[in-house]
């Protein structure tokens, strides 16, 4: 199998998901963007490789979500209004804080972007394993992300 269409089955599953988890029917979402349902048929029925940009973006102003949620780029419902995406404040403040405790008993500071990167990078860690922040794994990130 091509990569191309590793690619495209990829997306045909994140919209398919994403149909499922908002109950989207496909002929009445194509209906209410002005679209023939035939464009996403063909897509879901791998006799298209895509949806064009011009497509995703009607489908978008019709359900109200942004297109990089339809194409599986973030989770189907991980996104609130106008399309910010939801943030667990208290997981974010438990990422910060246990980053902060590691880099104050290394005695070390990281510029705002690195600091930023290993944050946003044990969030989503931390978010998808719904797991609580650990010490060890903050330590072991910050071990391979700045060499800490």
């Amino acid at each position: 199998m091509s990569n191309a269409r590793d690619r495209a089955e990829k997306r045909q599953q994140a919209l398919t998901r994403f149909m499922d988890h908002y109950g989207l029917q496909a002929a009445s979402w194509c209906r209410s963007a002005g679209l023939s349902p035939n464009t996403l048929y063909k897509f879901l029925r791998n006799e298209a490789d895509s949806l064009s940009w011009a497509t995703l973006d009607r489908l978008s102003a019709a359900c109200g979500r942004p297109i990089a949620e339809i194409v599986g780029e973030i989770p189907p419902g991980s996104t609130g209004e106008g399309g910010r995406v939801r943030v667990d404040e208290d997981l974010l403040a438990a990422v910060l804080d246990s980053v902060e405790r590691r880099l104050d008993q290394a005695g070390r500071t990281l510029a705002p972007h690195l600091k930023a990167r290993v944050v946003a990078l044990l969030y989503q860690r931390f978010a998808d394993a719904d797991e609580p922040v650990d010490a060890r794994t903050v330590a072991d990130y910050l071990k391979l992300v700045v060499n800490q």
